[in-house]
């Protein structure tokens, strides 16, 4: 039994749910009792002791199938704290029931979609291994952060995703989400739109390497894209420019490519919460360690 989900009760019924975020408890509320006759509290749990109670909810004439708990409403405006224990008792006219106890202190690890690195690294080799023609000496310095410590110089290639955007609905989007092996995950298909920018001193070597670009980005949508579900379809734009300063003096050359491509986009949310690991008592002066079964 998971102790961040479950359900006690016939009539009245409650279930609950501990939010992957911690903080915030989902109760669903259910009974045949009249509405007046409904009322919700929370307890903090001390040992085997309830204190602190809260109501929640009490009685009205409409019937509440949905609570959701946000922690303290008073002037704090916090969530349920990750310190405390809490319990929640639904009565009716037709009897009470409770809930187990709930931890809701949680931690979230993010499985992150990793598309930007994959792109950063392709076009990262693809440049460093273009033959270059004669006139050109110098390789484009390559760059997807500021440049704190080294300065960029020309030829330079910045990468950055402009666009992620849900294309596809995937079906059963609206059926409550469940974890797991302890997983949340968040399929979708989306499109992606990374824009690189070459800034460069001559118009010959901005063809070049915006021409590189697209010829580099078009080599791997089979070997690469076809494999991790990145090539439902693909297209690139690419616009001409010149920087000018104030008194519209000839400046840098530049080149903006827009690479689009749609495919999965998956995300992975794995929600922690504490277990009890060892338990230490005293029994007549002497300490007992008992073996702990999960």
């Amino acid at each position: 039994m998971n102790p961040q989900q479950g359900e006690a009760g016939t009539d009245p019924r409650i279930k609950w749910q501990v939010l992957p975020t911690g903080g915030i408890v989902v109760l669903n509320l259910a009974s045949t009792a009249l509405p007046s006759s409904w009322n919700l509290t929370r307890y903090v749990v001390d040992g085997s002791t309830l204190t602190d109670p809260v109501q929640l909810w009490d009685g009205g004439s409409d019937a509440i199938p949905v609570y959701i708990d946000l922690g303290d409403g008073g002037t704090q405006n916090v969530p349920l704290s990750p310190l405390s224990l809490y319990s929640y008792e639904f009565s009716t006219s037709t009897g009470s029931v409770s809930t187990e106890t709930l931890c809701v202190s949680g931690t979230i690890v993010l499985e992150p979609d990793h598309m930007t690195k994959v792109m950063a690294r392709a076009m990262q080799a693809g440049l460093a291994a273009l033959s270059l023609p004669t006139q050109f000496t110098q390789r484009p310095s390559f760059s997807y952060a500021m440049p704190v410590s080294t300065p960029l110089r020309f030829p330079i290639v910045v990468m950055n995703l402009d666009l992620l955007q849900q294309q596809q609905i995937p079906i059963g989007q609206g059926i409550p989400a469940e974890i797991v092996n302890g997983l949340y995950n968040v399929p979708a298909q989306a499109l992606r739109r990374y824009v690189l920018r070459v800034y460069t001193t001559n118009v010959d070597e901005r063809d070049f390497y915006r021409d590189a670009i697209i010829g580099i980005f078009s080599s791997i949508l089979v070997p690469l894209f076809q494999q991790i579900g990145q090539d439902v379809n693909h297209s690139y734009q690419a616009a001409n420019g010149q920087i000018v300063g104030d008194q519209m003096q000839p400046g840098a050359f530049y080149a903006e490519i827009a690479l689009q491509f749609s495919g999965l986009y998956n995300v992975g949310v794995s929600p922690y919460f504490p277990l009890i690991e060892h338990i230490t008592s005293t029994v007549s002066g002497s300490i007992y360690s008992p073996p702990l079964t999960l």
